[in-house]
């Protein structure tokens, strides 16, 4: 395969993450006395904020009572808006070692490991959580995501539509959905969705590039270009529209791509 397909396959699986965006890495150490960690955020001086003190509180209650499954994910949800994504691998991973049986931190767990790009073991995590009743839209759509990582996209679309009967108006979701179904070659309904997506309030910069990179693609540069300028300078968009146009000029360009989603 050329580097240039490569290039942009790359960048098709990484957009098809926008749910799920990348977190920090992992260290190693034992799952307890991480509120330390919390606290640590209060001594470096100034206040301390609501995230911190929603942790320090959801560290304290973990301390007491670390097998209970919501508990765990609470913790573990406000370490990671704090940036503490490690710590919070952490405490999941030690909780669903005790209670392998809760679909709310098996669905947690399989969400934060998509969130740090381990999508094989996102995947089998939260189709654990799927068969052990977890239904929400927010599993159903970070599975999709990583289904779609490991090129299972056909049931990764079975996903994002389930998610979508419950929340028929998200743009992140619509978003992987068209990345998805251009992963598998379906350029046109790829445009068709993520039309839809950008057209919704909660659109944002990374739907108009996803749109962007589908019509230009399809050879439609100048729709493309006159797209990315949005969010973009001239000069960017016109470099990005140059760098398509070189790529799809190769032989067996768009099956290249497929080869590689």
């Amino acid at each position: 395969m050329s580097q240039s397909a490569r290039r942009i396959s790359a960048t098709c699986l990484a957009l098809a993450a926008t749910l799920v965006v990348a977190g920090c890495s992992q260290t190693s150490g034992p799952a307890s006395g991480l509120s330390d960690a919390v606290r640590s955020f209060a001594d470096r001086g100034g206040p301390e904020d609501q995230l911190t003190r929603q942790a320090h509180r959801w560290g304290e209650a973990y301390e007491r009572d670390p097998d209970d499954p919501k508990t765990a994910v609470a913790y573990a949800e406000s370490l990671d808006a704090l940036g503490r994504t490690d710590h919070a691998m952490q405490i999941l991973a030690a909780t669903v070692a005790r209670s392998p049986n809760s679909p709310d931190l098996m669905a947690a767990h399989g969400r934060l490991l998509a969130r740090n790009g381990d999508a094989v073991r996102a995947a089998s995590a939260l189709q654990k959580a799927e068969a052990l009743g977890a239904t929400d839209w927010r599993t159903q759509s970070a599975l999709g995501a990583a289904l779609d990582q490991v090129g299972r996209h056909a049931d990764a679309q079975q996903r994002y539509q389930r998610a979508l009967r419950q929340q028929p108006n998200s743009a992140s979701i619509l978003s992987n959905y068209g990345l998805s179904q251009a992963l598998a070659g379906d350029l046109s309904a790829a445009e068709t969705t993520l039309r839809r997506a950008s057209s919704l309030p909660g659109s944002d910069v990374r739907v108009r590039q996803n749109l962007a990179l589908v019509l230009g693609l399809q050879g439609k540069f100048n729709e493309a270009e006159q797209l990315a300028r949005q969010d973009m300078s001239a000069d960017e968009a016109q470099r990005n529209t140059a760098y398509l146009r070189e790529m799809l000029s190769q032989d067996d360009r768009w099956s290249q791509i497929r080869e590689n989603g």
